[in-house]
């Protein structure tokens, strides 16, 4: 059915007994069927629909137990093995793979195996090993997590948001505040760059260089150690939503950071700085980030949808709410 039809059929029954706003329908008919014309002979693209598809968001259900959480992680993630024994840090590890599926929109997958066990340094939190595609966490950091909860009548999670946002000797790697995620989208970050990029860890950039080492510091100290970690510590920035400097934004591509294509996961000025960059190396117009997300709404149903038919049904679903709204008693104004 062609997308001006559509709308007048949606017209038609959302106003079904209501004689009063007959006269205006017939000017907004006649409008929709001209732009329906216009827009079936359109010659020019606007934006690529992969960057603005829509996805699914995963709502995780409330899950009580280790082996709960072990079919869910499985079923929406295809992790394999989750090993992990404290319930309370399972439903935050799976809570935070979750957020991270529906910030970066389903783009990227996650390790397929998260253990928590001994690690090999000692004072490391989290890890991510690519040959097994494994996230490891510390073992040592969870029973400290758990005695700290313990001995001061607190919940799991009220330690970890302490943590979030610095480390518990004063410190913090980041001169961003720290995100509850913050150290597992760092993780994810390596697996993923791992993933994208064929030189990962070869990078062929003398890291020691006073150009990189100023840019790296903008993110955090530990961003100046490799390319790896800087890469690590930025996407973790951007999927959190953190707007980040131009010049770093242009060295994490330089080393190969991944490119966040999707608009779901949030209105982050990092997030649409990236965008915005692969739109035009791709050779789209560049679009307001509001102008994608409304495309994002409309292409699951009509996978080619241009911004211009996105926004027609945009409106046509306004006046639709408007029309059945009770509040709405003697004058309804249409406008296409």
């Amino acid at each position: 059915m062609a997308l001006g039809k559509l709308a007048i059929c949606m017209l038609k029954v959302t106003t079904k007994g209501l004689t009063r706003v007959n006269s205006k329908l017939i000017k907004v008919e006649n409008k929709l069927t001209k732009l329906s014309s216009v827009l079936s002979n359109r010659t020019s693209k606007t934006v690529n629909s992969n960057i603005a598809k829509s996805f699914d968001h995963i709502i995780a259900p409330e899950l009580k137990s280790i082996k709960q959480m072990k079919q869910f992680n499985k079923s929406a993630f295809g992790i394999k093995v989750f090993d992990v024994q404290d319930v309370e840090f399972g439903k935050f590890l799976t809570d935070g793979m979750t957020n991270f599926y529906n910030k970066t929109g389903g783009q990227f997958r996650v390790p397929k195996n998260v253990i928590v066990c001994d690690l090999p340094n000692s004072n490391g939190y989290m890890m991510y090993e690519p040959t097994k595609d494994i996230l490891a966490i510390s073992k040592k950091h969870v029973e400290k997590f758990r005695e700290i909860a313990t001995g001061n009548g607190e919940t799991l999670e009220q330690v970890l948001h302490k943590w979030g946002k610095k480390k518990f000797d004063g410190t913090a790697t980041s001169m961003y505040e720290k995100g509850l995620y913050q150290e597992l989208f760092h993780e994810l970050g390596h697996k993923v760059h791992s993933t994208v990029c064929k030189n990962y860890c070869n990078l062929g950039l003398d890291w020691s260089k006073k150009e990189f080492q100023d840019i790296a510091s903008k993110v955090s100290q530990y961003s100046k150690n490799n390319p790896e970690e800087f890469v690590a510590e930025t996407f973790s920035m951007l999927v959190q939503g953190k707007t980040l400097p131009e010049d770093v934004l242009q060295l994490y591509k330089k080393c190969g950071g991944p490119i966040i294509k999707s608009t779901s996961g949030g209105s982050s000025g990092g997030h649409y700085n990236i965008l915005t960059d692969f739109i035009q190396q791709s050779g789209y117009t560049v679009v307001s980030l509001a102008d994608a997300n409304i495309c994002a709404k409309y292409s699951k149903e009509f996978p080619d949808i241009t911004i211009e038919e996105a926004k027609v049904l945009q409106r046509v679903d306004s006046i639709s709410k408007a029309i059945q709204s009770s509040r709405i008693k003697t004058k309804i104004a249409i406008e296409v």
